[in-house]
């Protein structure tokens, strides 16, 4: 039985950009980053990936199309750029800032999720040693 392949769903490779896709999505619901097939009108192949925004009751669209090195802290402070208001009083600086600390953040939070299930698997083990990542760790 083959085992299922997530990059085969969104073309999201790495988990940096899995982390910046699931940023994005925690601030508009509505918007995806993923991978354009080559059979898609707006594909490019210097710019493969894409922002597309699925609105209910309206097609989806392409917000635009980008480049891999350009998955990452300024992409998502680049929307909350277009999302203010104000945006010449913004401060372009501190929008950067509190992209990488939010994506920061998911990582950071990513990581006690995954130590909160290793705890969970551990207490209800009836082992008394447990090995994980190299270690061996005892009840």
């Amino acid at each position: 039985m083959e085992l299922l392949d997530f990059s085969r769903i969104d073309g999201l490779t790495h988990e940096y950009q899995r982390r910046v896709a699931k940023v994005i999505k925690d601030m508009y619901p509505t918007v995806r980053l993923l991978k354009l097939v080559p059979g898609h009108p707006d594909f490019n192949p210097e710019k493969p990936y894409a922002l597309v925004d699925e609105p209910e009751l309206l097609p989806p669209y392409v917000i635009k199309t980008l480049h891999e090195s350009q998955i990452d802290a300024r992409l998502v402070a680049e929307l909350a750029m277009g999302d203010s208001m104000n945006s010449d009083q913004v401060d372009k600086w501190d929008v950067l800032a509190k992209a990488q600390e939010a994506l920061d953040m998911k990582a950071e939070l990513e990581y006690y999720e995954e130590r909160k299930d290793l705890l969970k698997s551990m207490v209800k083990s009836n082992k008394h040693e447990y090995k994980h990542d190299g270690h061996t760790l005892r009840k």
